[in-house]
């Protein structure tokens, strides 16, 4: 099911996190701008979109009758690993060739194969927890969560959804004074963020609240949404977690808005499909940009360098979307792997 609200709101988390980093990379997260201090300081709110629209969507996914844990899991696992692969390694090309404007994309062969499986570790540059192709931290608790709830389907069917919800719960608990980087992620709270996703799947298909005309609702959610993450009660897990959570549902009521067969819509709606694709493309584009620029480009170059930026990025995730995420192959590939599971 694809509610093209969503896909809009997909679209606004990636780029986000795009001009966020631009702010992080050319600006160390100094302006004097309204704009710019916005980016700054709320730019990541992307990644907490992403994570309640995730958990949301994976409700919807494992609900159908015709899933299980296996599918489930081989279908989640072709949708994440041939791009973040692919970006992995053309990162590692830039490295090679130019690397003084990646010196946090820096690696060692055991780090490398960490990476590609997605197994926390710690950057080689000493940056912290980051695998090489650094905006795929998230993807680490993404596949996490991909893998329990999957588990849990395979083990519990239907009920492994609530069995699942259980477990992230639990677990930032139980494993809390565990002084381990491979187990970062699993206690980290920042997985609760998944599960009002799925709470809210819940409630959409329980009442079936697409199918109401809750407009007005929607915008006093949005509202509400954004006062939250405007800071005025504070700002933390629990704030950005509660705000994401009343966006996505502001999104989902004003669904009707995004109906309409406008190029303005249409392209709002492409961006998030290719939002993937932008999430892992743009730090690559960034770095290009930098070595050239530098920190801090007068406001001319700045000029030129946001629209490059804007438009490398904006190529480089259609292509990928089209011939990676997309890809036959690589759609045959996995509807064989699974129906192979089934026979």
């Amino acid at each position: 099911m694809k509610i093209q609200s969503l896909q809009v709101l997909r679209a606004l988390a990636a780029w986000l996190v795009v001009y966020h980093h631009y702010m992080q990379i050319f600006h160390s997260f100094n302006s004097t701008s309204s704009i710019g201090e916005f980016l700054s300081s709320r730019g990541g709110f992307g990644v907490d979109l992403f994570f309640v629209l995730s958990g949301f969507m994976m409700y919807l996914a494992a609900s159908r009758p015709s899933t299980d844990g296996w599918s489930f899991f081989i279908k989640r696992l072709f949708r994440v690993f041939p791009t973040y692969w692919f970006f992995t390694f053309i990162i590692i090309i830039a490295v090679a060739l130019i690397p003084s404007a990646f010196i946090y994309n820096q690696y060692t062969a055991y780090t490398l194969i960490q990476s590609l499986l997605f197994i926390p570790h710690e950057n080689v540059s000493g940056l912290g927890v980051y695998p090489v192709l650094t905006v795929g931290w998230t993807l680490n608790y993404e596949v996490l969560f991909y893998s329990i709830l999957a588990i849990c389907l395979a083990i519990f069917k239907r009920k492994g959804i609530y069995i699942c919800c259980a477990l992230i719960l639990l677990f930032p608990i139980v494993f809390y004074s565990f002084d381990n980087v491979t187990m970062s992620v699993i206690k980290n709270p920042k997985m609760w963020q998944f599960v009002f996703g799925m709470a809210i799947g819940y409630i959409f298909l329980k009442y079936k609240i697409i199918e109401i005309q809750l407009f007005k609702t929607g915008l006093i959610s949005l509202i509400a949404g954004g006062i939250v993450l405007s800071g005025i009660v504070g700002y933390g897990l629990i704030h950005t977690t509660i705000s994401a959570s009343l966006i996505v549902i502001g999104f989902i009521l004003i669904n009707n808005l995004f109906n309409e067969k406008n190029l303005l819509t249409q392209f709002l709606i492409k961006l998030g499909d290719y939002s993937y694709s932008t999430y892992l493309a743009h730090i690559l584009v960034l770095g290009v940009l930098f070595n050239f620029f530098g920190s801090n480009p007068s406001p001319l170059k700045e000029v030129f360098v946001i629209i490059s930026l804007s438009l490398t990025t904006y190529i480089i995730s259609h292509y990928s979307y089209k011939y990676i995420e997309n890809s036959s192959f690589i759609n045959t590939l996995k509807i064989n792997i699974i129906n192979k599971k089934v026979k």
